[in-house]
């Protein structure tokens, strides 16, 4: 083992149990058996992964079954159907009740049949209401869409009439006349004619300059060259008229 010290603190003394020399009488496999059951033996001792189960929902109150959809509200009728079946049948059945009175029994079943009557008309209310309330939005909505398509209209029809009508005189007033003869690229245009041009590579020639730059002709290190010969140069050597 390799001698090591230990720190000022602990007195920085050679510590004791280093610089020994150990014997490790085990072959090379025996030594991997050996290491790969301790680490499957560490790895089964390790705590496994929690999976929390989600909690189940609560119940809804009595007084909250009103605010859920329409097939809840369909619900609370059939329940509403059941509760009064049931009165009617403990009336019939129950010996007090026939006689005019009323038991502890019938009294709770009336008390949950009302409960649930009421929790019906408040349910049938707030569906209503929601409904009236939804087509209302729906109404403004289609409103609103009609006058922005009706205004979209308006100013497409006005642009349409402005764009139709041709100022007086011969010609229009907004620019100058285009040449109908032959238009001629924008920078060729720009520059004034230089009379015959003459490529560099192959001695070919053209008379203006609007016909060379529609034959492709392309200037190389300033200089003029046909469209044959610039297509031997790279892209990046190529310049426009």
């Amino acid at each position: 083992m390799t001698p090591h010290r230990r720190p000022e603190e602990q007195g920085s003394h050679r510590c004791p149990s280093s610089n020994q020399l150990l014997d490790a009488n085990v072959t090379f496999d025996e030594w991997r058996e050996q290491l790969m059951t301790v680490e499957a033996t560490a790895t089964y001792r390790r705590a496994p992964r929690q999976h929390h189960k989600p909690l189940p929902e609560p119940f809804t109150p009595v007084h909250r079954l009103a605010a859920r959809e329409r097939t809840s509200l369909v619900h609370l009728f059939a329940l509403l159907e059941q509760a009064r079946h049931t009165l009617r049948t403990h009336r019939t059945a129950c010996t007090g009740c026939r006689a005019g009175g009323r038991c502890a029994t019938g009294r709770d079943l009336e008390i949950r049949f009302r409960e649930m009557q009421a929790t019906c008309t408040i349910a049938r209310e707030q569906q209503t209401r929601s409904d009236r309330l939804t087509a209302q939005r729906a109404r403004t909505a289609r409103a609103g869409q009609e006058c922005t398509r009706a205004e979209a209209l308006g100013q497409a029809h006005q642009t349409d009439q402005l764009r139709r009508a041709v100022p007086q005189g011969a010609l229009p007033t907004e620019g100058p006349e285009v040449p109908l003869v032959h238009l001629a690229p924008r920078q060729a245009a720009a520059q004034p004619e230089a009379g015959q041009l003459k490529c560099e590579h192959c001695g070919a020639t053209e008379s203006s300059l609007a016909g060379a730059v529609a034959a492709g002709w392309h200037r190389i290190t300033r200089r003029p060259h046909c469209g044959r010969c610039a297509q031997r140069f790279p892209a990046w050597t190529r310049t426009s008229f």
